[in-house]
């Protein structure tokens, strides 16, 4: 460990869960960890429907907002985390362009995309609970065009609108479960893409922090063009396409806060 930085080693063990998963994966990384992400899909025999995609910090979309990141959070930074550092947020940010890029090349010929964060975990997944290895082909087998997400909470709408945005970057506020969500090419496009905006409008009025928080504008824009999953982050799987677990959370916590804020289109 240095400064709380895992080790590579430590990386790759905490990415097994999404590694061994027998589906298309492209999978964005480094030139230090791209040796052990392809050992361990060559070891499952899955590099026929692996495409590693090797990429620098420096030249990723989002290090263009690099200095801007580092300037903000010397100002105004209340959510400051020794886990976070300006890098980590860039490359979390960074992950709607990389879903468009793989959109764009297309490698496998396939008509829906997603997203998955890779640190999920050794053997189980950190979030589903009884979490077998059919559960994520399951998923992709009944998902639509539409840009399927899990939300995890109500937000006042009013924290869409600029004069609110400090008070919203005051705490973390839970929005969506950002490590997962599905999308057909034309929706998805729209959505990532505008995504993409936000982050930067965000940066520029001097906040951000992580990439969930940017969807509370996204939920309002794109409403009908989302497909919602509700839950908590340790159920996206479960919850994903239908409500199966934890139901009480889903009535009490998300349920009657729409009813409360009169959200109830």
């Amino acid at each position: 460990h240095i400064n709380g930085k895992r080790s590579v080693e430590e990386l790759i063990k905490l990415s097994l869960s999404v590694l061994r998963l027998p589906v298309y994966l492209v999978i964005y990384c480094d030139k230090m960890t791209f040796p052990y992400l392809f050992d361990y899909r060559k070891a499952c025999n899955l590099t026929d429907v692996t495409i590693f995609k090797i990429i620098e910090l420096s030249d990723m979309w989002s290090y263009s907002l690099h200095e801007k990141v580092l300037d903000n959070r010397k100002k105004y930074f209340p959510t400051k985390d020794e886990r976070t550092n300006e890098l980590t947020h860039l490359i979390t940010i960074n992950k709607f362009e990389f879903v468009l890029q793989t959109m764009k090349i297309n490698p496998f010929h396939t008509s829906k995309f997603g997203w998955i964060d890779c640190l999920l975990g050794e053997n189980q997944m950190r979030i589903c609970k009884n979490y077998k290895e059919n559960i994520i082909p399951h998923i992709l087998d009944h998902i639509s065009d539409l840009f399927h997400i899990v939300v995890i909470n109500v937000n006042d709408k009013k924290y869409i609108l600029e004069e609110n945005k400090k008070e919203y970057y005051q705490e973390y506020r839970w929005v969506v479960a950002g490590g997962f969500f599905t999308c057909g090419s034309k929706i998805g496009t729209q959505v990532l893409n505008r995504l993409k905006e936000i982050a930067v409008s965000t940066t520029n009025l001097g906040y951000g922090h992580g990439e969930e928080m940017l969807y509370i504008e996204i939920l309002e824009e794109f409403d009908k063009q989302i497909a919602k999953g509700y839950g908590d982050y340790d159920l996206i799987l479960n919850n994903f396409l239908k409500p199966t677990e934890n139901l009480e959370n889903i009535y009490f916590d998300i349920i009657q806060n729409y009813l409360k804020f009169g959200y109830c289109k």
